[in-house]
């Protein structure tokens, strides 16, 4: 092979494939990992939704505010931890674990609400939750790592799951409230609470147990076969069919050398990151692209200090409160996850990423205005129209997905890190991405004091 370029051959896994798949092939592989992104955030969902449950079971903890928080907080903090661990087991295995734990505490925790004490349900729910921002924490990682080393469908269609996931539970949501009837303040009992509580997890961890089995198809396709190669030091590194692929094998080496322009070049050693520890590659990538990473956390600390609190905080669409709640919060997902799916189509450069980002900051004037501070206002009421409060909440909502959706596949597509560090390019920037989040929930408290 050295030097000579064969018009056979293939430089890139991606183009490589998808040759070879059929349309309903390659629609299956993408609706995997649709629900890949389903399930990194599916539980912190279901949290959100049966916050009234929590709220009923147990009102003296204030449940509204610490069990998010202390899901985020375990998120955040295992997602550094195993971002500077190098994992020396089989990514597939370690997804396939972190699936199981989740639905397990999905489906112990409403069994626990309703059939023990209530201090001993508040502690295992709360140890439940830890569980589930350490699962979840790690299936981000694992996603994220294999992600980066496959085309950009795949990275669009993950990060398009997490808004597919509000969406699917805030629906769940709207129909337990009517059929259960939950907009008469008469049917808020003890048995349609747990009923509704009950189709928020359960739901949940249905939808987990497709995306596990769902991965079993996945791992006998070649592409996937060879990410999990490229991540994972353990069995993947002996199936036949990608040993026997001359071509694969290329590919899914530990990289010591750079492909450029149909020619190999070897790295100069002193350029050559691979050698060094987990925590000298990070600095290393912090170093080369610092901006990136800083954008994000602010784009996340923007969107988060907004949502849910500030964005539901006055009622618009009618005189119930909790019917118009869940219609802002859809409204919100579904143009998130909308503007996700256009970076299929559109890609940002550097520049307009940022510009975007700075424009973002008139929502912490436009919301807090409207619904909190100056809400008997003039000026405040034009926006109160419910289809001009409307655009907002689908401008704030498409603008943040379609940010965070940018800045992953401009980093998944820049020359300036070499492929075999853009999966850990992935972890920093999503990391840096919840740790938004999270500092953003707690800003989000400060407008109400």
């Amino acid at each position: 092979m050295g030097n000579e370029k064969d018009d056979t051959f293939v430089t890139n896994i991606h183009s490589y494939t998808m040759l070879e798949d059929s349309k309903f092939l390659r629609f299956m592989k993408i609706l995997t990992f649709h629900i890949a992104g389903v399930s990194c955030i599916v539980a912190y969902n279901a949290i959100l939704s049966g916050l009234d449950c929590f709220i009923f079971y147990y009102k003296d903890y204030s449940p509204q505010i610490l069990l998010p928080n202390l899901y985020f907080m375990f998120n955040f903090f295992f997602q550094i931890f195993f971002m500077l661990q190098n994992i020396k087991y089989s990514h597939f295995v370690l997804i396939q674990t972190c699936l199981l734990i989740t639905t397990i505490t999905l489906i112990l925790n409403p069994l626990i609400m309703q059939y023990t004490s209530e201090l001993f349900s508040f502690i295992v729910t709360c140890i439940l939750t830890a569980l589930q921002g350490f699962a979840n924490a790690m299936l981000f990682n694992l996603f994220y790592s294999l992600i980066m080393h496959l085309d950009d469908a795949y990275i669009t269609a993950t990060i398009a799951g997490h808004s597919l996931s509000g969406i699917i539970m805030n629906l769940t949501r709207l129909a337990t409230f009517f059929l259960f009837g939950l907009q008469n303040k008469d049917n808020i009992n003890k048995t349609n609470i747990d009923l509704s509580f009950s189709t928020f997890y359960y739901l949940a961890g249905m939808i987990i147990i497709i995306n596990f089995l769902m991965m079993i198809f996945l791992k006998r396709q070649k592409d996937f076969k060879v990410a999990l190669r490229k991540a994972s030091p353990s069995e993947e590194l002996f199936d036949d069919e990608i040993n026997n692929d001359e071509r694969c094998l290329s590919l899914s080496s530990d990289p010591k050398i750079i492909f450029e322009d149909g020619n190999y070049i070897e790295e100069e050693k002193n350029q050559n990151p691979s050698k060094l520890s987990e925590y000298e590659k990070y600095k290393y990538i912090l170093k080369i692209i610092p901006g990136i990473h800083l954008l994000i956390f602010f784009h996340a600390l923007i969107t988060f200090s907004l949502y849910p609190p500030v964005l539901i905080a006055k009622q618009i669409y009618s005189e119930n409160m909790s019917e118009s709640i869940i219609i802002i919060l859809i409204i919100f997902n579904l143009s998130d996850m909308i503007s996700r799916e256009m970076t299929r189509l559109i890609v940002l450069n550097f520049k307009s990423i940022y510009i975007i980002i700075l424009l973002r900051l008139i929502f912490l004037f436009f919301f807090p205005v409207i619904c909190i501070y100056f809400d008997e206002t003039e000026f405040a009421k034009i926006f109160q129209n419910v289809w001009a409060y409307s655009v907002l909440v689908i401008l704030l909502g498409g603008s943040n997905g379609f940010i965070i959706s940018s800045c992953f596949i401009y980093l998944h597509n820049t020359d300036k890190i070499q492929n075999n560090l853009k999966p850990r390019v992935s972890l920093a920037l999503n990391a840096f991405l919840n740790f938004g989040c999270f500092v953003g929930t707690i800003v989000s408290y400060l407008f109400f004091l």
